[in-house]
C-alpha cells in the first residue's frame, strides 16, 4: 500500500493543475462556509435592530452539536470539486502514458485500480478534515455554556461525510476509466448528476429514485430538520443516518472498482 501511495506522490507532487485545483476547493469551501455564517449574522443583526430583538434565521448552525451535520450538509453540494481532481488524477494516466508505464515497470492493473481508489480515500480524507476543523473552530467559537460532552453529539455525520465522498468518486473513477478523457468525463457527470439522475429522481420517486447512486450517497447526508432549511423549503428527512444508505453506498462503490478493473483488463494499453 505504501509502494502505490509514494507512486502516487510522485505523480501529483509535479501536477500543477491539481494544485490549483486543491487550492480552488479548498478557498470555495471556506468561503462559503464563512460566507454564510458572516451572512447569518448580518441578517439577524439588522432584523433585531428594525424589530427590537426578533431574529429571521437561527444561529445555531455553527455551533455545538447542530454544527456537524449543518456544515457536512453545506459540503456536500461542493463535492463537485474533489470529483474534477479525481477525474484528473485518472485521465491524466491515459493523456501521459503513465498507466502504461506503471504496467510495464511491474504494476498490475488491479494494483492500478487500487491506486487510484486510495487516491479518492486520500482526498475524502482530507475534505473530510477541513471540514472537521472548521466545525471544531466554529463550534468552539461559537458555542456558549458549552458541555464537553455537546462536541461529539451528531459528530456520527463526519465519517458519514467521508464515505459519502469515498463513494462518489469511486463513481468518478468509473466514468475517468470508461471515458479516459476529462472533458468528456467532467461533461457526462455533470450532465448525469445535475440533470438525468434528479430527473429520474423526481419520475421514478416512489420506485427506483430513491436507490438511484447519487441518491443514495446524497441520502448519506440528508438535511437537518432546523429552522432555517425549512425556511428554504428544503426537504428534511432525518437528523441521523440511515444504514440502508450505508450499506447500498458501498454495495455501488464495490460495483464501481470492480466496473474500473473490468474496464483497465480489457483495454489495450
Amino acid at each position: 500500500m505504501m509502494r502505490l501511495i509514494y507512486i502516487e506522490w510522485i505523480k501529483i507532487s509535479r501536477n500543477r493543475v491539481f494544485w490549483i485545483t486543491l487550492a480552488a476547493y479548498v478557498l470555495t469551501i471556506l468561503a462559503v462556509l464563512i460566507g454564510m455564517r458572516a451572512a447569518i449574522i448580518s441578517i439577524n443583526t439588522n432584523m433585531a435592530q428594525a424589530t427590537n430583538g426578533m431574529t429571521v434565521l437561527p444561529s445555531e448552525i455553527y455551533r455545538f452539536p447542530h454544527v456537524w451535520h449543518n456544515l457536512t450538509f453545506i459540503g456536500k453540494y461542493i463535492k463537485i470539486f474533489v470529483g474534477i481532481l479525481m477525474i484528473l488524477l485518472v485521465t491524466n494516466e491515459f493523456y501521459y502514458n503513465t498507466l502504461r508505464q506503471n504496467v510495464i515497470n511491474g504494476l498490475t492493473r488491479l494494483e492500478f485500480v487500487w491506486s487510484k481508489f486510495v487516491d479518492g480515500v486520500l482526498l475524502s480524507a482530507f475534505a473530510t478534515l477541513l471540514v472537521f476543523l472548521f466545525g471544531l473552530i466554529s463550534g468552539f467559537l461559537t458555542t456558549s455554556d458549552m458541555e464537553f460532552s455537546q462536541i461529539f453529539q451528531k459528530m456520527v455525520f463526519i465519517p458519514g461525510y467521508f464515505l459519502m465522498l469515498v463513494c462518489y468518486l469511486t463513481l468518478i473513477m468509473m466514468l475517468a476509466f470508461l471515458l479516459k478523457k476529462a472533458v468528456l468525463a467532467m461533461g457526462i457527470l455533470l450532465v448525469y448528476s445535475y440533470i438525468i439522475e434528479p430527473i429520474l429522481a423526481w419520475r421514478f420517486d416512489e420506485s427506483i429514485g430513491p436507490f438511484l447512486p447519487v441518491q443514495v450517497f446524497n441520502g448519506l447526508i440528508m438535511a437537518p430538520k432546523t429552522p432555517l432549511f425549512a425556511l428554504f423549503n428544503i426537504k428534511t428527512v432525518s437528523n441521523g443516518i440511515d444504514p440502508m444508505n450505508i450499506f447500498l453506498s458501498l454495495g455501488y462503490a464495490t460495483v464501481f472498482f470492480a466496473i474500473s478493473f473490468l474496464t483497465l483488463k480489457k483495454r489495450d494499453l
